[in-house]
């Protein structure tokens, strides 16, 4: 074995030792503690032979056996696997996270989108047949459609905002301010828009009028307490404006 060779399974397994301390220091954070073990017995053999091809290169010898050149093979592909894992690691820590949402839509320019990359929600388009236009008058109420149907995974929900235009420039809102849509839904999206101004708006078809975003939804566990000291700790007191104006 070559002494370049020997030096390049060292600087190999010198990262792979630098990988899975990442993998540990991962594991440890996110209190995976199955994997700890595992990971610190890969450590410990790839430190056993970076010292190992580095007293081979001191020692200038070509010392070669099936057994280290299979185990350096392992490595190598355990190297590897390790790499795709800091990868990914480094992806789910950074990036920004994503979440599956099966919809069916009635024609492409209903289909919600992102207006910006660092928007939080997606815009909801009304639906509006023939004419293309509804002229909803002042505190009048219209359910819309949207055109979509969305399936929402089980431990997710969609709520449903109005986009600040439709406000402040429209003078519009939600009838019900938030729409909460639960994963069990699958019919139509629909939205119920109050005219709360003094003029008579018209809305077009295809026009962004709410916004909504997928969120966890976490199962509340109902815990029957007494309203002594004990709940009482770290009580601000008072009600409506406790905080000051």
């Amino acid at each position: 074995m070559k002494i370049k060779t020997e030096l390049a399974f060292a600087l190999l397994f010198a990262i792979n030792v630098g990988l899975i301390s990442l993998a540990i220091c991962n594991n440890i954070i996110q209190h995976q503690w199955i994997n700890l073990p595992t990971n610190i017995i890969m450590i410990l053999v790839s430190i056993y032979f970076i010292y190992y091809y580095i007293k081979i290169i001191l020692c200038r010898t070509t010392e070669k056996t099936d057994i280290l050149i299979k185990t350096s093979e392992i490595l190598m592909d355990i190297t590897s696997d390790m790499l795709c894992y800091a990868k990914n690691l480094v992806r789910k820590t950074y990036a920004r996270p994503e979440i599956k949402l099966d919809i069916v839509c009635d024609e492409e320019k209903y289909l919600p989108r992102y207006a910006n990359n660092t928007d939080a929600c997606m815009d909801l388009k009304i639906k509006i047949q023939e004419p293309d236009c509804y002229f909803l008058r002042p505190q009048e109420t219209f359910v819309f459609s949207t055109g979509i149907k969305v399936k929402i995974p089980d431990d997710y929900m969609m709520l449903i905002f109005p986009r600040s235009s439709t406000g402040f420039k429209l003078h519009c809102m939600l009838t019900n301010t938030t729409g909460i849509i639960d994963a069990g839904y699958r019919d139509e999206v629909k939205l119920a828009v109050t005219n709360f101004g003094t003029e008579t708006v018209c809305l077009k078809d295809a026009q962004r009028i709410a916004q909504f975003m997928i969120i966890p939804r976490p199962y509340v566990n109902l815990n029957l307490v007494n309203d002594d000291e004990d709940f009482r700790e770290g009580d601000r007191c008072g009600g409506v404006g406790s905080t000051g104006e």
